[in-house]
């Protein structure tokens, strides 16, 4: 990989260290040029451009499925965001009365209030508990239920960091009968996602954070396994067989998971979205994660030399691009002055949190460190 030219693809390296992209990234130059690509071309003549359209969303179906190792493109399906996503999936499961669902107290929300939404049809939600941002695998499981009808997780817990076995967790939700959702937002892009190897039911994904791809991006895959179950709660047009031809208005649904985009599509940041997710699969995925690993694992360590407490996992296995710690000293008021000196990264819950993609190096990480480091004096 020549760092250096991915480098060049982030003008705001010239001002700024940027160690935040769990919470949203910089756009690199192709995605800002596929975006004014596209307003150009509906300015200037190519303003109903149906053969083009069709051609951005196949291709964009075909990269994602790619990256998350899917069975097709067939299982592909946009959506605005995470939760959107996660909405389709608690909506659109034939709920019994008893059922209940497994999540843990540590997650960010868009995993959560979809699931509390259903309460009203007697759905019961079991918080596991995280010890210290991490859920072991074995105390996760040993919550299961035998009401359990879905394990929904964060690939990566966004607070600390934490990367669950997704493998281990897939491979017994499937023995038991059980389905496995992953919000994969924290991991995807910084990390290997292979959802058949582990036996994923469900994944959604906004785009914004580690796929450098514009806000109002993403997407779900649901499993074939799934899909004829899945309900469509929010049917539109363009979510049936001959949605062109306008007075036949039968409800016969897609067979693939386009099924769930109801009409007109976000094309903007989809198109922007293509372009990000090319430029993420022209490094292999097990190079990115490797290098996102190196990244992270540096820092963890740099950061316990100097007495700072880490709540991240200093184990490979069981983190990703998060690296959450303790300030030294007022945590509000560091994260006010590292801005201000040119290095951003998160104040989440009292805490500090660095999120280094690829393209970042030891040397930014150093900025970070050596700025600590008058606070720690």
């Amino acid at each position: 990989m020549d760092l250096e030219q991915y480098r060049a693809y982030f003008p705001h390296l010239s001002k700024r260290v940027y160690l935040d992209h769990a919470a949203v990234s910089p756009l690199p130059l192709p995605v800002r040029r596929a975006v004014e690509e596209q307003l150009r071309d509906r300015s200037e003549g190519k303003i109903a451009d149906l053969e083009s359209l069709l051609y951005l969303m196949a291709e964009l179906r075909r990269e994602l499925a790619g990256m998350v190792h899917a069975e097709s493109p067939d299982s592909i399906a946009f959506v605005p965001n995470t939760s959107t996503g996660l909405n389709i999936l608690a909506q659109g499961i034939d709920w019994q009365k008893g059922d209940r669902i497994l999540v843990t107290d540590c997650e960010f929300p868009a995993n959560i209030y979809p699931y509390l939404n259903l309460a009203g049809r007697g759905v019961a939600v079991d918080f596991v508990p995280c010890m210290d941002g991490a859920v072991p695998t074995d105390h996760l499981l040993a919550h299961v239920r035998p009401q359990t009808r879905l394990v929904s997780l964060s690939l990566v817990e966004f607070l600390s960091g934490y990367r669950h076995d997704a493998r281990k967790i897939g491979n017994f939700c499937r023995e038991n009968g059980i389905l496995f959702a992953l919000d994969a937002i924290q991991g995807l892009g910084a990390v290997e996602v292979d959802v058949q190897a582990w036996k994923v039911d469900f994944l959604a994904s906004g785009g914004q954070k580690w796929l450098l791809s514009p806000m109002g991006s993403g997407f779900i895959y649901v499993s074939p396994g799934l899909l004829p179950a899945l309900r469509v709660s929010y049917p539109g047009w363009l979510s049936v067989k001959d949605a062109w031809n306008f007075f036949d208005y039968r409800l016969d649904y897609l067979p693939t998971a386009e099924r769930f985009e109801p009409g007109t599509k976000p094309v903007l940041p989809l198109r922007g979205m293509l372009a990000a997710v090319r430029l993420l699969r022209s490094v292999p995925d097990a190079e990115r994660e490797r290098r996102i690993l190196d990244l992270s694992g540096y820092l963890i360590r740099e950061l316990k030399q100097r007495g700072i407490r880490v709540i991240t996992p200093e184990d490979g296995a069981h983190r990703a691009g998060i690296v959450t710690f303790e300030a030294p000293g007022d945590a509000e008021k560091i994260h006010q002055e590292l801005k201000e000196a040119g290095v951003d990264l998160s104040f989440r819950s009292g805490m500090l949190r660095a999120s280094p993609h690829f393209y970042n190096t030891e040397d930014d990480l150093n900025r970070l460190l050596s700025r600590l480091e008058k606070h720690l004096a």
